[in-house]
């Protein structure tokens, strides 16, 4: 018997194996060790790499991997140093030994955790790069909008992007994040306590209460629309996302179904301001990855 099969039939699904038809096929074996490093993961390897893999388990957290370079929707592939170093990202590999932030020379974590907290490595780059994102769809789905909103007669810039949308008594401000949910700066939490979405939930209601009223009193609807580097998102966000969605639909008259590259344009625009985050950090990156493959 294989050590894999052995493993399956030990494991907790072992009364999955109900006759030899089981492994008939590379797609069964497929699962089968797919359920096995899941199960390792989860209680054999380090707390980050357990938390790592909670946080990229919710709705569309892949949707940048799994995306297609397709022109015809402005969906722009990644470069090989993007693509690696969002890999190394996504499956808790360690990016650079003993680096120092090429930001603000602080000792780095191999992992890249201080990288995506710190403001010097282009925070406000992937901001922007959400922004730019959500600035198509709005404009995709036929919505006059504007960017880096003041409100009236303040210095406060809640308004990311300012858009009127039909049927609406007040113009939706769209405030945009994206947060980092593991910390360098405390250890990370046990698996259990995580889930996806939660560091940007967090970071919405941090948004409206911050700059709710303040919106209310100049007539606007704050709309926080947060993301996760990890690739999860705030439910204010996917409410805005689904809106959008149905709004295009209606515009250029494709089902819902045909939509699917306004999620892939979101996540992408977040990866690859991970990306850029990460690459800014670890300058030496490319030299360090000799293999083309990896």
């Amino acid at each position: 018997m294989t050590p894999l099969k052995q493993i399956w039939l030990n494991g907790t699904l072992a009364d999955a194996v109900a006759s030899p038809d089981t492994w008939s096929s590379q797609k069964s074996w497929s699962a089968a060790l797919d359920e096995v490093t899941s199960h390792w993961i989860d209680s054999s390897v380090s707390s980050r790499l357990a938390t790592l893999k909670k946080l990229q388990s919710g709705a569309h957290s892949g949707a940048w991997v799994t995306c297609l370079p397709v022109e015809r929707y402005s969906i722009s592939g990644f470069s090989p140093s993007e693509w690696r170093v969002l890999l190394r990202f996504r499956c808790g590999i360690p990016i650079m030994p003993l680096a120092r932030c090429g930001g603000c020379s602080t000792l780095l974590d191999p992992f890249g955790d201080h990288a995506l907290s710190c403001a010097a490595c282009g925070r406000y780059a992937r901001h922007n790069r959400l922004r730019q994102a959500l600035a198509f769809e709005y404009e995709q789905a036929g919505l006059p909008c504007r960017i880096e909103v003041h409100l009236p007669g303040l210095l406060s810039r809640p308004a990311d992007i300012l858009a009127v949308e039909p049927e609406e008594a007040s113009p939706a401000a769209s405030d945009v994040s994206v947060v980092h949910p593991l910390r360098p700066s405390a250890a990370p939490a046990a698996s259990a306590e995580v889930s996806p979405g939660a560091a940007a939930a967090a970071r919405e209601a941090d948004k409206l209460a911050f700059a709710g009223g303040a919106c209310a009193a100049a007539g606007w609807r704050l709309v926080p629309i947060c993301a996760e580097t990890t690739g999860a998102w705030g439910p204010s966000a996917k409410r805005a996302v689904r809106r959008l969605i149905r709004l295009q639909s209606m515009r250029l008259g494709e089902p819902l179904s045909a939509l699917a590259p306004v999620v892939w344009r979101m996540a992408v625009a977040v990866a690859k301001g991970v990306a850029q985050c990460l690459l800014r950090a670890y300058p030496e990156f490319e030299a360090h990855v000799a293999e083309p493959w990896l």
